[in-house]
């Protein structure tokens, strides 16, 4: 199960860094150019870049988390002996789990309710059903990722 939920965050990782962040660039970009040159700016760029950087944020967590890339004290941390270095592994896997399983039990939660009211962003009338199904499958790898990190040996140079 790990190797499976290890793979899906690596690719919802190049997804948010090859595709999502760059989009958000470029639109960024055009906008800047648009408003300040042309006096003329996108209404839409402010909602769309939103919902990427909801989306970038979602995507990148997992494969950040493995990679041992999220903030973290590291000096702290590699001084203490190795049965400190799991309890406080233990216990931010445990932290991890019941945060992201929470975020994810609450968008199953609201998916429903999104789908029966139409719920749509401002501008464009985009439905947010599916940005939520999106971040509700990345809480579920992240959940999955972080319950390994309960069981696993603790390395030397990594608190995860």
């Amino acid at each position: 199960m790990y190797n499976c939920a290890h793979r899906i965050s690596q690719l919802i990782d190049r997804l948010g860094t090859l595709i999502i962040l760059p989009a958000m660039v470029i639109i960024i970009t055009v906008d800047v150019v648009m408003r300040y040159l042309l006096n003329n700016a996108l209404v839409w760029s402010q909602e769309v870049t939103g919902i990427l950087l909801f989306m970038f944020f979602f995507s990148i967590q997992g494969d950040c988390f493995e990679g041992g890339h999220h903030i973290r004290m590291d000096i702290l941390f590699n001084a203490l002996p190795y049965w400190a270095k799991k309890a406080i592994s233990v216990i931010s896997g445990i932290c991890g789990t019941v945060f992201f399983g929470l975020i994810g039990l609450q968008g199953v939660l609201e998916i429903p309710y999104m789908l029966k009211v139409n719920e749509t962003s401002d501008e464009l009338m985009l439905p947010l059903w599916p940005f939520r199904v999106f971040m509700v499958f990345c809480c579920i790898v992240m959940v999955l990722l972080l319950l390994n990190s309960i069981f696993r040996p603790v390395k030397n140079n990594q608190g995860h």
